[in-house]
């Protein structure tokens, strides 16, 4: 029983030794040249808190179905290093990576100025060892960077680094006018960037990724295309749509790069199920030692999380319970289909003010076919709760938050 014991002990802190070197030290290199690249707008990563300071709270977070499905999509990606935009902080980037498979070892995020909260970051395999902010850059017109446009600078080997610019330019809302200057502005002082970082720069090349908010001959994007290759043509021009506006296809993301750095091919991920508005693109670099990347331990499966469980009916313990991730149970009044049934809402009392209200968006509403089956019958509805127009509601994306 004793040598069980010791040979139990001494097997254990084997394992364990080898689980902090596996996740600490770096492997042998398991690929010769190559350089996998992505980006991915996450479409309001937001977290599980209330933000005093911003206007996080009519901004549903993620449910958990939510964040496992987009998850399941960035391990299909399998990049060395993926830009994301649309995330409200670190502490929620991280809560994603944590249902990864694979988990990337650097996460890295800084706050910019987006008035509700949203930033850019990177996730990455390889170390990141530099991180520089232009946040306070002033622009053209009296602007700054609508978010950010942080530069990180990449270790691929002893020898070899490289910069990873992160945007997210301004969107097209408001007058058209003020915001393609406010976005010209931007993609005019990324190319000086670029161009002036010649002498401190990464010693293979600066790359730009994520949502432009605009096509590529477009006249604000002018001068950053004109200046950088963009690694996304050799994907089929019919192919090439990362968002969907109005039923049309749009190319609005993109990943550029300063010249010298070639690719050996681009690809566009279609199969999201909807956790985005926006689809990944990913290019595979040619760089030109090998690649050393750390080995990773699997990551844990993670279990239900305990939801309290609220009557529909019950607005004062929705409020407390505002932005967490709960299971509320009611009995359906009615099913409300504003904008000509492209999106549906269950309303659990006929008058929608004194309960709260589940929501399924245009993305997601083609996955409820028979929502009328539910009148009258008592279900439960899993996810966090968020405010639209002074109405507590859940967001719902996916068939697993209905159950009957």
């Amino acid at each position: 029983m004793k040598i069980c014991q010791f040979l139990c002990t001494v097997f254990l802190a084997i394992a364990l030794t080898g689980f902090i070197a596996s996740a600490q030290a770096e492997s042998k290199p398991s690929s010769q040249g190559r350089l996998r690249v992505g980006t991915w707008n996450l479409l309001n990563l937001f977290d599980n808190y209330d933000n005093p300071l911003k206007p996080d709270e009519r901004t549903a977070p993620k449910s958990v179905a939510d964040l496992r499905a987009m998850a399941q999509v960035i391990d299909r990606m399998n990049v060395d290093v993926l830009g994301v935009e649309e995330v409200e902080n670190r502490s929620v980037l991280e809560r994603l990576n944590r249902h990864l498979k694979r988990p990337f070892l650097h996460i890295e995020l800084m706050e910019g100025n987006d008035f509700r909260g949203i930033d850019v970051g990177v996730m990455s395999r390889l170390p990141i060892v530099r991180s520089m902010s232009h946040r306070l850059r002033p622009l053209a017109q009296e602007h700054r960077f609508s978010r950010d446009f942080p530069v990180f600078r990449i270790r691929l080997s002893k020898t070899e680094t490289f910069d990873l610019g992160v945007v997210h330019l301004k969107s097209k809302r408001g007058k058209k006018a003020r915001s393609d200057g406010w976005r010209k502005a931007e993609a005019d002082e990324i190319a000086r960037i670029a161009k002036n970082r010649s002498k401190d720069v990464g010693n293979l090349g600066l790359v730009v990724v994520g949502d432009f908010n605009d096509y590529k001959k477009s006249a604000p994007l002018a001068n950053l295309m004109a200046g950088m290759i963009d690694h996304t043509l050799s994907i089929p021009e019919k192919e090439r749509f990362t968002f969907i506006y109005r039923g049309k296809g749009e190319q609005i993301d993109f990943i550029l790069s300063t010249p010298g750095m070639k690719s050996l091919s681009a690809q566009i991920i279609r199969d999201t199920d909807f956790v985005s508005d926006h689809f990944p693109v990913i290019v595979e670099f040619q760089v030109p030692s090998k690649v050393l990347r750390p080995e990773v331990p699997q990551g844990r499966v993670f279990a239900n999380p305990k939801r309290p469980v609220i009557e529909a009916t019950d607005l004062k313990t929705l409020k407390i319970n505002l932005l967490k991730e709960v299971e509320v149970v009611g009995t359906v009044a009615k099913i409300f289909r504003p904008k000509g049934g492209r999106t549906a809402i269950i309303n659990f009392h006929q008058d929608y003010k004194r309960a709260l209200a589940a929501f399924i968006p245009k993305n997601a509403i083609s996955k409820f076919p028979n929502l009328d089956d539910l009148v009258g019958k008592k279900i439960r509805i899993r996810g966090p709760i968020s405010k639209h127009k002074r109405v507590f509601q859940i967001v719902v994306n996916r068939v697993e938050q209905i159950l009957r």
